[in-house]
C-alpha cells in the first residue's frame, strides 16, 4: 500500500490532534501540524499536549518551519522502529500510561524498542554518565577538558557515542571527544530530530528557514486532504 502523505493539518485542541492521528496514523507518512506563536489568538493545539498525542499514538516530531507571524509548523512522522527514546519521551510515557491515553500502536512501539534496546540507549548519556572506556581515554589525557565542557556539549558527545552499532565506530568516536577535549573545542555530536528537549515550548533551533505560504485545505477539520503542498 502506498503511503498516504498529508501536508498540513491544523487542530484546534488536543482531542482533534488525537482524532488526526487514530484516523491516519496507520497511513499517513507525515503530517506537517500548525501550532500557535505566543499571544496567537486562533485556538491550536498546544505544542507540549501535540508531542504527548504523537508518543501516545507511535508517532515523533521532528522538523520544526516558519509559517507567518500567527503560527509555525512542527512537522511529524511515524516513529522509526530504530530511534532512540530521550528521557522526556520516557517521562511522557509514563504520564500518559498512567491516565490511559496510550493507544495500541502507541503501546506497540514501547513495547518493541524496550525489546530491542533502543528505549534505553540514550538513558545514561542524557542523565550525564561518563562511560568506562571513555573516562579512561580522557583520564590519559591529563589537558583534556571534557569535564568542563557545558551539559548540552556534553550531552550531544555522549549521545553520539552511544549510539556508536560498532565497536570500531566506538573506537573511533571516543578519540574524537579526547581530541577536542585536548583542543578545548565541545564537540557538536549528532543529535536526532525525533526528540525535543523542552516539549511545550516553541523551539528555536533546527527551524528551516523557508517560508510557508498557508496551504487551503478542504473541509472536515484535521482530517481534511490539504490543496497543496509544502515548497
Amino acid at each position: 500500500m502506498t503511503a498516504a502523505v498529508v501536508d498540513i493539518v491544523e487542530a484546534v485542541d488536543r482531542a482533534q490532534w488525537r482524532a488526526w492521528l487514530a484516523a491516519h496514523g496507520d497511513n499517513a507518512s507525515e503530517a506537517w501540524l500548525v501550532l500557535g506563536r505566543g499571544g496567537s489568538p486562533t485556538p491550536r493545539v498546544a505544542h507540549r499536549e501535540a508531542i504527548e498525542e504523537a508518543v501516545a499514538g507511535g508517532w515523533i516530531d521532528s522538523l520544526a518551519r516558519r509559517r507567518d507571524d500567527d503560527s509555525w509548523l512542527l512537522r511529524f512522522t511515524p516513529r522509526n522502529p530504530r530511534s532512540s527514546w530521550s528521557l522526556v519521551n520516557h517521562e511522557i510515557v509514563a504520564t500518559l500510561t498512567a491516565q490511559g491515553l496510550m493507544t495500541p500502536r502507541g503501546q506497540a512501539a514501547v513495547d518493541l524498542a524496550k525489546r530491542t534496546g533502543t528505549w534505553s540507549m540514550l538513558a545514561d548519556a542524557q542523565r550525564g554518565v561518563v562511560p568506562g572506556d571513555l573516562r579512561a581515554a580522557l583520564d590519559a589525557a591529563p589537558s583534556a577538558t571534557f569535564d568542563g565542557w557545558s551539559h548540552s556539549a556534553r550531552r550531544a558527545a555522549l549521545e553520539h557515542l552511544a549510539r556508536a552499532k560498532r565497536p570500531a565506530t566506538r573506537e573511533q568516536r571516543i578519540a574524537e571527544i579526547v581530541a577536542r577535549a585536548t583542543a578545548d573545542a565541545p564537540a557538536r555530536g549528532r543529535r536526532p530530530h525525533a526528540e525535543p528537549d523542552r516539549p511545550g515550548a516553541e523551539p528555536g533551533v533546527r527551524p528551516v528557514p523557508t517560508m510557508i505560504e498557508p496551504v487551503r485545505t478542504e473541509p472536515g477539520g484535521p482530517g481534511g486532504r490539504p490543496c497543496g503542498g509544502l515548497s
